[in-house]
């Protein structure tokens, strides 16, 4: 860890823009409904190591939207974690009774930004501003939404930015997401909105710009310019067609050039089946077990680990679950999943596999979006006692293609690539499987142009055969 912080400290100073440098790197806002009125405020706040201390306490500012009522608590910071990357997370949390239902604004702030930050006109006179809007209600209940992963602190020039939020809403609000210019306010003003001067969208190559997917919450990046750069994320909560609330997170994004990793590990999505958005969709039948295994690999040889995170692991029953293996150069993560008809629904589901790469002193995040759908359809496990769905795709492929199929029950499985004329090509797979649906990865085949037949074989008896 000392190793870390004394690159990524030469790294900062290479790239500030003066000679000090404030310590706040973002953060946001969350309220939580412990009973009526009674909600826990928790401020995050990510620091650099390098900058002055922590502000050992904050003032949270109340407002109610609808009357003259004001209030301010004084809470004090936690023990700072470390987070990745010479970076520190501080947790500020405050127990308060609001005074009615309704809609309050809840925000901090504090002076100033970093120097060095590129995208915005006066960086070192910008206060970094946090607020959250909160619908007050005793009859439903309401709680603001939070995010599932961590925000990201590093990227890589010139190499391709994944990041996905994951906006979570424990009460089952709709939410929508957007990218907005970041807040310099006072927090002692209720209407606390002026954004910061001169911000533009963190500088990209003209083939990935800073963009966001409406669909997923993913942001995809390419930045072309080392430097310090901020982003915000504002994700708006609404209940029968009407907005109740809001959050942001605000986040620093610190771009190096690293050429002794000129081969980032990647997350093979060859043959996920894709919509016509490009988004990773799959399809889900009722009560049915998914299996989906997630393969990282880096041709570095760094130290990697896959995880899982989203709204199937939030289910308050039939929650999804993940594991993961870890090594260097590879690692896995096998997603299972059981929806019932509970969790039929007309929006999809949306999980991110995430990938930390440790190379040296650094560590990279990668992130992969994938939507669910539930379908209400007949199950599969209606059609046949023993295996049926099965489907390869792409196809046609170009060698890489994934196979899908269905296990009624835990059965020694056998996957074979044969030619046309029957001779053995490849076998994929040879083990005992789970049951429900699988997926598989078939990734390093080398074959010529031609037909082949996917065989899968379940305790010993061929079951299906796919051209």
């Amino acid at each position: 860890m000392k190793t870390r912080i004394t690159l990524l400290a030469l790294l900062f100073f290479l790239l500030s823009q003066a000679t000090f440098a404030t310590h706040l790197m973002g953060g946001q806002i969350t309220a939580k409904q412990i009973s009526g009125l009674k909600y826990e405020v928790k401020l995050v706040v990510y620091r650099d190591v390098l900058g002055i201390a922590i502000s050992p306490d904050a003032e949270f500012y109340y407002f109610d939207l609808n009357s003259s009522w004001i209030s301010v608590s004084t809470v004090l910071a936690n023990n700072g974690i470390n987070f990745l990357n010479g970076v520190e997370e501080y947790e500020y949390i405050d127990t308060i009774i609001l005074p009615n239902t309704g809609s309050y604004n809840i925000g901090w702030g504090f002076c100033c930004r970093n120097n060095a930050i590129l995208n915005m006109t006066n960086p070192g006179g910008e206060s970094l501003y946090l607020n959250t809007i909160l619908d007050a209600d005793t009859t439903l209940g309401n709680s603001t939404p939070i995010f599932l992963n961590p925000p990201i602190s590093l990227a890589q020039q010139n190499n391709l930015f994944t990041y996905n939020p994951l906006p979570f809403d424990s009460d089952g609000d709709s939410l929508t997401w957007s990218l907005v210019t970041p807040l310099g306010s006072n927090p002692q003003v209720s209407t606390a909105n002026i954004p910061v001067l001169g911000y533009t969208l963190p500088h990209a190559d003209t083939t990935q710009p800073f963009t966001l997917n409406l669909s997923t919450g993913q942001i995809s990046w390419i930045p072309d310019l080392m430097g310090n750069f901020v982003a915000s994320f504002l994700v708006e909560e609404f209940r029968g067609g009407i907005k109740i609330g809001e959050i942001r997170r605000d986040m620093q994004i610190i771009v190096i050039n690293d050429p002794s990793n000129g081969s980032r590990a990647a997350i093979n999505t060859i043959g996920w089946p894709a919509s016509a958005a490009g988004n990773f969709v799959f399809n889900l039948p009722v009560d049915s077990i998914f299996n989906l295994t997630a393969v990282a690999t880096d041709s570095d040889n760094d130290s990697l680990s896959l995880t899982a995170a989203g709204t199937p692991f939030m289910l308050s029953s039939n929650r999804a679950y993940y594991s993961s293996i870890s090594n260097k150069g590879t690692s896995t993560c096998m997603m299972s999943w059981i929806p019932t008809a509970a969790e039929v629904r007309n929006s999809d589901y949306i999980a991110a596999f995430r990938l930390h790469e440790y190379h040296g002193a650094t560590a990279f995040i990668t992130d992969k979006t994938v939507q669910f759908h539930i379908a209400s359809t007949v199950g599969i496990k209606e059609i046949s006692t023993v295996l049926s769905g099965s489907n390869v795709y792409p196809n046609p492929s170009d060698g890489d293609c994934y196979i899908q199929f269905y296990l009624a029950n835990r059965a020694k499985v056998k996957v074979q690539l044969t030619s046309i004329v029957g001779k053995i090509v490849n076998t994929i797979v040879d083990k005992e499987m789970p049951a429900g649906q699988n997926v598989i990865l078939n990734s390093n085949s080398k074959l010529s142009k031609g037909i082949y037949f996917i065989d899968i074989w379940v305790d010993g008896k061929k079951t299906s055969s796919k051209k």
